[in-house]
């Protein structure tokens, strides 16, 4: 992979951080299997049936060379092959000596970046983990530490987990934040924990481009619309009818969501009653958010 190709998966600052530990010469060690540690707060952990294989029939030729970042205490943690460390310790190999490349890392920041990058290697790593590493580094400007405050996650499984990584962060790159935040909570206090990242944005745009003060307004129509029947409504909005709705981009649904909110909030404020969107003028700002 070239160097171009890697760095377009990450910041300026990742980079210099990198090349000093890619600069290292390359380092081989035997290492017992039990010395060999794994960091669950920048990785998911790796597929069961891949794990399970590996248990059920392992041979030592299996075990490869893992990469390892060594710790200033001298702890070895495993940034390439958690998969097979952890069916080899699954089939109760823990005595095995394991060939592995040993890589020096300064703390736990690069050793998540470390991680991001073998993971290039082979394939684009999923935006969830690309934002986890970035976070456990320090290097995100706050997006995974807004979403922890909010009481969301970006990896692993369960209903704090919000699909769609990569529409969080158009969120919060739209004000450092501050819309995102306002989203999270307000679809937190009406729909719970389990929403799409599409819902998110189109609700953080709606706070971005409304001036006026619609938090209340919002959480009311939230409340009542719920998941599937604000898709109802987008699906209508967008004209392709029901069996069409699935061919909508995910791309493109933030900014229908946006609208449609904005519409049905219109719709719940009688006339003389409060200050209505205004629609035409919303759904033109919002050309210049939409990411395809």
């Amino acid at each position: 992979m070239s160097k171009r190709q890697v760095h377009s998966q990450f910041s300026e600052d990742e980079y210099d951080i990198l090349r000093s530990l890619l600069s290292q010469k390359p380092v081989f060690m035997d290492i017992p299997l039990d010395q060999i540690h794994i960091d669950w707060s920048y990785q998911d952990r790796p597929r069961e049936k891949l794990v399970a294989q590996i248990a059920a029939a392992f041979y030592p030729v299996m075990a490869g060379v893992p990469v390892l970042a060594q710790r200033p205490d001298g702890s070895l943690y495993c940034g390439d092959g958690v998969t097979r460390v952890t069916g080899m310790r699954r089939a109760g190999h823990e005595r095995i000596v394991v060939h592995s490349q040993v890589v020096r890392v300064k703390d736990v920041g690069q050793e998540a970046l470390l991680f991001k990058f073998l993971n290039c290697e082979r394939k684009s790593v999923p935006p969830a983990n690309r934002f986890q590493a970035a976070h456990v580094a320090g290097t995100d400007k706050g997006f995974g530490s807004l979403l922890e405050k909010t009481g969301f996650r970006l990896t692993g499984t369960g209903e704090h987990v919000i699909k769609g990584p990569s529409f969080l962060r158009q969120a919060f790159e739209l004000d450092e934040g501050e819309s995102l935040q306002k989203a999270l909570y307000s679809l937190k206090a009406t729909w719970g924990k389990r929403f799409d990242g599409t819902v998110v944005l189109g609700v953080a745009m709606l706070y971005n481009r409304t001036n006026e003060p619609i938090d209340d307004k919002l959480r009311k129509v939230l409340g009542r619309v719920g998941p599937a029947k604000l898709n109802e409504h987008v699906v209508k909005a967008w004209g392709g009818g029901e069996k069409l709705g699935s061919t909508l981009r995910a791309c493109a649904k933030p900014a229908f969501i946006t609208t449609v909110l904005a519409q049905l909030m219109n719709n719940a404020t009688p006339k003389g009653k409060g200050k209505k969107l205004n629609i035409a003028a919303l759904r033109d700002s919002l050309s210049e958010l939409v990411v395809v």
